[in-house]
């Protein structure tokens, strides 16, 4: 599978955010702004490439904050691209910068995994994997980010190995109803307009095994893909929603991955 590296063109078009030279006005003399392309730039010279990029939508009222809202940017060592997944399923090792210039997030950086099937990629969260916030500013902060990077890229390895645990753990169908359920919380906060058995329904052959894998892989994509029919409280038919905002991605991968943990 060939990976598209973006360009600086394609990361603007994306997620504008990523070249803002000054802090939003909210902020005070005491912030001390580093634009993410900086940083990025960085990034590039240790080897990373960036393969996908986004940004959180500007609610109504906040049209001031376009330009500086929370932005994620998904990387790639350069020298594993060549090494990618080859086949429907496999997973790759990412690194996912996450930053803003309204004060909503500082420099973070968050291991995560590709995996080939619908372009869907995974945050990680995890005691053993963490993420890493970086605090320091200037030049400090350019070393303090490439050190976080290096970090993680040397845990990654663990995540894979933890993945392919996960293939062999085979779940109860009470068991994957009660992941479900967990997730279906997760995502929509008690008011799920879908079922568990909606939720649990694989998009493809190769995630019909009822493995904790495969059925983690079915929920990150249903919850987080959305264009399941359901119905809200008051009984009207609605769709589920994909998973826009940057802030509510973190929040769901994390959270699913954590899931996943326990019933591990």
């Amino acid at each position: 599978m060939n990976v598209q590296v973006l360009d600086n063109a394609q990361l603007k078009a994306a997620a504008p955010s990523i070249f803002t030279k000054t802090p939003h006005k909210s902020r005070s003399e005491r912030y001390a702004h580093v634009p993410t392309i900086d940083v990025l730039e960085q990034l590039r010279k240790g080897g990373f490439v960036p393969t996908a990029a986004i940004e959180s939508r500007i609610r109504a009222g906040h049209e001031d904050r376009a330009g500086y809202t929370r932005h994620l940017i998904r990387l790639r060592q350069r020298a594993d691209l060549e090494k990618s997944a080859k086949q429907v399923g496999d997973v790759v090792p990412e690194v996912l910068l996450i930053n803003s210039h309204d004060g909503t997030s500082s420099f973070r950086l968050d291991a995560g995994l590709f995996r080939l099937v619908c372009s869907n990629g995974l945050i990680v969260k995890s005691a053993d994997y963490g993420s890493i916030r970086v605090h320091n500013t200037g030049r400090e902060l350019m070393e303090a980010v490439q050190n976080a990077a290096n970090h993680i890229v040397a845990t990654l390895p663990n995540i894979i190995t933890a993945t392919r645990a996960w293939d062999k753990i085979k779940l109860s169908p009470a068991a994957r109803i009660r992941f479900a359920n967990r997730a279906l919380a997760l995502r929509y906060n008690g008011n799920s307009p879908i079922t568990a058995a909606q939720a649990l329904t694989p998009r493809r052959n190769e995630d019909e095994a009822p493995t904790l894998w495969r059925t983690f892989n079915v929920l990150e994509e249903n919850l987080a893909k959305g264009g399941i029919e359901g119905q809200t409280a008051n009984g009207r038919k609605s769709t589920t929603r994909t998973l826009k905002s940057v802030n509510n991605q973190l929040h769901f991968e994390r959270g699913l991955w954590e899931l996943a943990e326990s019933m591990a």
